[in-house]
């Protein structure tokens, strides 16, 4: 009798399950870490997920691998969730959207009013850069002022105005006036409003991802908060 032929080396079969007419629910993962500067992000690469933490952190190595999928898999992942888990009391932040593309002569050319509203209180100031020698120049001109905590963050490339305050008394809203879309700190220029300033419990860490989406089938944590329960 000739020796036979394995299969595998005729064919390499992938396992996949053929729908049934509709649209699956992506098998997304959340992602609790303790050190994310938003409460809540949607990320759709590793390198999203390296613009907020860095190339070689522990968030960007598992993005790295989450987004290759498993061995053999037909369909990779597009969506990871992370959320964030507030060690203790935080202080409320408005985060400006990215100015990344932004020139520092184009900076320089801001000019105009400003107003946030932290702790129930409006704050205003008039707001010239033009004299600004580098964007964290500029922030240390808008905390005078605004008379509040403004700086620039270098990674994410923002504006961030923060509460002196934490706990539940700490609040921010988005930035108004003429200079507020230019710098990044108004809701239609892209900016971040972070209320989450209670430390955090399983519950209301659970309750904000799922005020969030729904869409993902597991949770893990990345970061030095976090032990397991082997009670």
């Amino acid at each position: 009798m000739l020796p036979s032929i394995p299969a595998s080396k005729i064919v390499n079969v992938l396992a996949s399950v053929l729908g049934t007419g509709g649209t699956a629910l992506a098998l997304n993962t959340v992602v609790v870490t303790d050190t994310s500067i938003y409460p809540m992000g949607e990320y759709g690469s590793a390198d999203d997920v390296a613009d907020v933490w860095g190339y070689g952190s522990d968030e960007h190595n598992f993005a790295l691998t989450y987004f290759a999928g498993y061995t053999g898999s037909t369909i990779k992942p597009s969506t990871l969730f992370f959320a964030r888990f507030n060690k203790t009391d935080a202080s409320a932040k408005l985060i400006g959207a990215t100015r990344k593309s932004m020139t520092l002569d184009e900076l320089k050319a801001i000019t105009g009013d400003l107003t946030v509203t932290i702790d129930g209180i409006a704050k205003s100031g008039a707001i010239d850069l033009t004299t600004a020698t580098s964007f964290s120049d500029a922030a240390a001109k808008m905390a005078t002022a605004l008379t509040l905590s403004v700086s620039f963050d270098t990674r994410l490339q923002s504006f961030i105005i923060e509460s002196d305050t934490v706990g539940t008394g700490s609040s921010i809203s988005f930035a108004t006036g003429t200079a507020s879309k230019a710098l990044g700190l108004s809701k239609d220029a892209g900016a971040q409003v972070d209320n989450v300033t209670d430390a955090s419990t399983v519950a209301t860490v659970m309750d904000r991802i799922t005020q969030y989406t729904l869409n993902f089938a597991t949770i893990t944590t990345v970061g030095n908060s976090f032990t397991i329960d082997t009670a």
